[in-house]
């Protein structure tokens, strides 16, 4: 249950506040050789590809899909334009829509995150400062208060992790906050990403075979490793040699514009597009501004096993110009708008040859005239050998 926030008792534990001291966190640095990426084939690492439609009613319409977090059968899909969070069942079709966009009690105004927990949905509204819980049928269950600005945040047991976009007021990149109040910090924020605000695609992620909970901080190509009690285990550090974008360049180029002008002449990775994390692998997508993209695979120990800069589809041929959204089980995930899907495979508009590993067929000769008529979002579960 969600436990209303005493606004005077947090406060005065925020100036309090405890924090581990980095200089007792332990760090693990990963060098990834971006020139060394391979053509590669989906066949060496894929062993399977299904496609799903998502589709929503007219009247409570997907959107602008965002952060997806999966289970076996169900997609929970974050709408940024909407403010809901839409749980859609891969096998029935059917869907319902959770959260309630509006500015009174039970109503949420913004929707910076979601976690899912085992009773249901919390989301974070940083306009009206409250945390909201919902069943799973979209009920309404309670409400309590939040004192942070936009953030992303993970619901465990008896705590959240907070990451507030390194707001100096929260005085750590991320905090645990405890259901009794008590609230500690890890990592300094430095003054030259402090209040810099950024978006994820993934947030915090927990995988219950590993039993950890994951965070990719922004800005420092960093990996905030977490046990299930929230304490912090270790910072894995990603470098990528001459193609990282250096503390000094960020604090030489101010604006947007210079940053990137700099990224693509120098083809720096100016940020890693998401890091997922599955039962047996890691897999970290990534875009050198100006030049090439990658996909690499490590173990559970951060070992390379593979690492792509060119990838063909030679499992059905369909083209998937996305990066994984986002993972669960040994699958990563797309999301691409159904439009797009067409338009980047105009071959689909024909009788298809069998294809093994592959439900393509099938999903044609189901939804082909949805697709070429209406607007909705195809959803691409690969399963990693």
């Amino acid at each position: 249950m969600l436990k209303p926030f005493s606004i005077a008792l947090t406060l005065l534990l925020m100036s309090s506040c405890s924090e581990e001291s980095d200089l007792t966190t332990t760090y693990q640095t990963i060098n990834l050789e971006l020139d060394n990426g391979l053509r590669g084939n989906f066949s060496e690492f894929i062993d399977k590809m299904e496609y799903f439609l998502v589709k929503t009613d007219t009247s409570d319409f997907l959107v602008s899909p965002y952060k997806i977090v999966a289970n076996d059968s169900v997609y929970f899909i974050e709408d940024s334009f909407q403010k809901k969070i839409y749980k859609y069942n891969k096998f029935t079709g059917t869907y319902a829509s959770i959260g309630r966009p509006g500015e009174g009690p039970e109503e949420n105004l913004e929707l910076d995150d979601f976690s899912v927990t085992n009773e249901g949905i919390i989301i974070h509204d940083s306009k009206l400062k409250k945390f909201l819980q919902f069943n799973f049928a979209g009920d309404f269950i309670e409400e309590g208060k939040s004192l942070y600005h936009r953030s992303i945040f993970y619901q465990g047991d008896n705590f959240k992790l907070i990451y507030s976009h390194n707001d100096p007021e929260i005085g750590s990149r991320i905090i645990r906050v405890n259901n009794n109040g008590e609230i500690k910090g890890f990592l300094k924020i430095e003054d030259w990403f402090a209040q810099k605000l950024t978006r994820d695609q993934n947030g915090f992620i927990y995988n219950s075979k590993l039993r950890k909970i994951f965070f990719l901080l922004p800005y420092t190509n960093e990996i905030a490793v977490f046990d299930e009690k929230g304490e912090l285990i270790k910072i894995v550090k990603l470098e990528f040699g001459r193609y990282s974008f250096t503390k000094e360049a960020w604090n030489k180029y101010e604006d947007f514009n210079s940053q990137m002008n700099h990224a693509i002449e120098n083809k720096l990775v100016f940020q890693v597009n998401s890091f997922l994390v599955l039962n047996d692998y890691y897999v970290i997508s990534l875009n050198q501004e100006g030049g090439n993209g990658h996909l690499i695979i490590l173990d559970h120990n951060f070992n390379l096993i593979r690492h792509f800069s060119d990838l063909i589809n030679d499992l059905d041929n369909v083209k998937l110009s996305a990066i994984p959204w986002s993972a669960y089980g040994d699958k990563f995930l797309f999301l691409i708008n159904s439009k797009r899907f067409i338009n980047e495979n105009p071959f689909l508009d024909k009788e298809l040859p069998k294809i093994e590993n592959s439900n393509i067929n099938s999903f044609m000769d189901l939804y082909r005239g949805e697709l070429f008529e209406d607007e909705y979002q195809v959803l691409v579960e690969v399963d990693l050998k």
